[in-house]
């Protein structure tokens, strides 16, 4: 045989794949491949406009192993598992979580020493960060304990790669992706309880940057007592209602899918049939029909909503009440029979009302829909250990601003009282401050707010005549638990600043 016609042979038992046979044996877009061809991540030939591509390549890629090419050096990895048990508030205590457990002194176990860490620090959030500071390159380990995101420590950077791989794997995400951001979740276990680890992966200037949510899906069904909920409140009675529409507001973070999920929990029952539309589902909700948004697959809001009249629904959530084809279609439910729960991002109550009119509701449809509103918000609270009496005196200007803000809320202060204050401690990690407590500010819809909403009030209008009618705003409820013992001033002046910078 000649050489020429060995050539032939061995191009012949090679198999070159068409492009959409290659989309087809590794299970990728074609955007995504193209930018694997840029990035030298796989070749391929190209005769005119046409690519073909050897499948033995294609195999070879597939049977990589990313994990090899970036192992974790042995003393960095050593050094990084020490210095986290360490930072363990007893670190006697053995370990609580199960990642990397099977593997000591492997960078999973770095990982699971990160869980860990995040556990017993009440941490709500874990964040992984490269940067680089002048000549010096660290991955940044932040957590976000009771509201506030704190240092914990700089990892070696030398550790960037092969921990953000083990995640990555961990999560089910796309190893070899690391140009566009991406989500996935890790199911945990602690203390008996079941936690998933919501993982998203995000490109910076110096490398992935990823962040880790905590979420307890049982604490997402809690009964309405346990946060702050009484018999006697207003919601109880909004609940009750068969029909008419509730919105909740509040910043990110303030608890309002953990009261909304309970509120559910409570009031759908196999007699009454019961849809929720969000983007997202953080919780299985018992005689529930979940619907998930994806404006990609063309299921936003408008088609979903627009669908359900034909599913005779009884009660209804929304997810988002900003978005503009929500914000017009939840007055329309509320009026024709149906219970509507909502979402929306607003300062307080009566600004999530405007808000909702400026999303595109009608005027008239809103102030006759509605049945109430609960803004709320979390206040950190005085930690235990290091709690402490603090001397004021009455001319203070935090006091004359603090019975000024009560006045305006609805709430008098007492004459006499005693303030406190966290002095730091270990256990605060000299914060001051160990958990959080619910703030609810309630509301409830009458006829005088129905008139004022008819001809276009302000804010404040409305929030004065809802003050006039018994509301408690959340600056003065925050005031009294400060005046109670339970925080302090200065969170809640910090909490009611940041509810006046949120959208109106």
């Amino acid at each position: 045989m000649t050489s020429n016609s060995t050539d032939q042979a061995n191009i012949s038992a090679d198999v070159l794949l068409t492009l959409d046979e290659t989309l087809q044996f590794l299970g990728i877009s074609r955007p995504t491949l193209y930018r694997w061809l840029a990035q030298g991540e796989i070749t391929g030939l190209k005769a005119g406009k046409q690519w073909r591509f050897r499948k033995s390549d294609l195999q070879a890629y597939m049977a990589r192993d990313p994990l090899a090419a970036t192992d974790a050096p042995e003393e960095l990895v050593a050094a990084e598992i020490a210095a986290l048990k360490a930072a363990l508030p007893n670190a006697s205590d053995p370990p609580i979580g199960h990642i990397g457990a099977q593997t000591p002194g492997s960078i999973e176990a770095v990982f699971g020493a990160i869980c860990d860490l995040a556990f017993a620090l009440h941490a709500s959030d874990i964040h992984l960060e490269p940067v680089r500071l002048a000549d010096r390159s660290d991955y940044w380990l932040r957590m976000r304990i009771d509201g506030d995101l704190q240092e914990i420590r700089r990892i070696p950077n030398g550790l960037h790669a092969s921990l953000n791989l083990c995640i990555k794997q961990a999560a089910n995400l796309d190893l070899a992706e690391r140009k566009v951001p991406q989500e996935g979740g890790i199911p945990y276990r602690h203390a008996d309880m079941s936690f998933v680890l919501s993982v998203a992966s995000l490109p910076t200037l110096h490398g992935e940057s990823i962040t880790i949510r905590i979420q307890q899906k049982e604490r997402m069904l809690m009964l309405l007592e346990t946060i702050g909920i009484t018999p006697e409140h207003p919601l109880r009675s909004w609940i009750g209602s068969p029909s008419g529409l509730i919105l909740f507001s509040g910043p990110t973070g303030s608890g309002k899918t953990t009261t909304i999920y309970s509120c559910l929990n409570e009031i759908a029952t196999p007699e009454r049939k019961t849809f929720t539309v969000s983007e997202t589902l953080d919780a299985v909700i018992p005689n529930t029909t979940a619907i998930i948004v994806n404006e990609r697959a063309g299921m936003g809001y408008g088609p979903a909503l627009r669908s359900l009249w034909q599913h005779d629904p009884d009660i209804l959530f929304i997810g988002d009440g900003s978005v503009a084809e929500a914000a017009q279609a939840l007055p329309a439910f509320a009026l024709t029979g149906h219970l509507v729960l909502a979402q929306i991002q607003a300062g307080s109550a009566a600004a999530a009302a405007v808000h909702l009119v400026n999303c595109g509701a009608e005027q008239f449809a809103v102030a006759m829909s509605l049945t109430g509103i609960l803004s709320q918000c979390l206040a950190r609270k005085i930690c235990t250990e290091c709690k402490e009496a603090v001397s004021m005196d009455a001319s203070h200007p935090l006091l004359v601003h603090a019975r000024e803000l009560s006045k305006r809320g609805g709430l008098e202060m007492p004459a006499e009282f005693t303030l406190y204050r966290g002095r730091g401690c270990d256990r605060c990690r000299n914060t001051g401050y160990r958990g959080r407590i619910a703030l609810y500010e309630a509301m409830e819809w009458s006829q005088s707010l129905v008139e004022a909403m008819q001809r276009r009030a302000s804010v404040e209008e409305l929030e004065e005549i809802a003050v006039s009618q018994g509301m408690v705003t959340i600056g003065a409820l925050g005031i009294g638990k400060a005046i109670a013992g339970e925080t302090t001033l200065d969170e809640v002046f910090r909490v009611c600043a940041s509810r006046s910078q949120a959208m109106l």
